[in-house]
């Protein structure tokens, strides 16, 4: 038995700063990020579908250099718990268009990896 044996060990959970950064961005969060939408849709209709929601900072459809839906958007709620609802009340569902909506919280271009 060497001396190592013989000293008192010391276990503790090692979290390096990125990842405490992406721990409280998971738990903070006001922009969703949708996918899958219908392409008929405004930005009126995309911005009215989500209001039930809670009070809406900002709305952003996309579209084409055409003009043509690219059928995503972003929606910037006021708190966090009114998209963290949206986010598990319309993930999954069905808008009309046949296909399953997604949502969730959208990601910082610095966080993707």
């Amino acid at each position: 038995m060497g001396w190592l044996s013989r000293r008192k060990r010391f276990m503790s959970l090692h979290l390096n700063r990125k990842l405490n950064v992406v721990v409280l961005i998971k738990l903070s969060f006001t922009n969703v990020y949708m996918k899958n939408l219908p392409e008929e849709w405004d930005e009126e209709k995309f911005k009215s579908r989500f209001l039930e929601f809670g009070a809406i900072t900002s709305a952003k459809l996309v579209f084409d250099e055409n003009g043509s839906s690219k059928r995503f958007g972003f929606i910037n709620f006021h708190t966090t718990a009114e998209a963290s609802h949206c986010v598990a009340e319309m993930n999954g569902k069905d808008v009309g268009n046949g296909e399953p909506l997604y949502v969730a919280r959208a990601q910082k271009k610095i966080l993707k990896g």
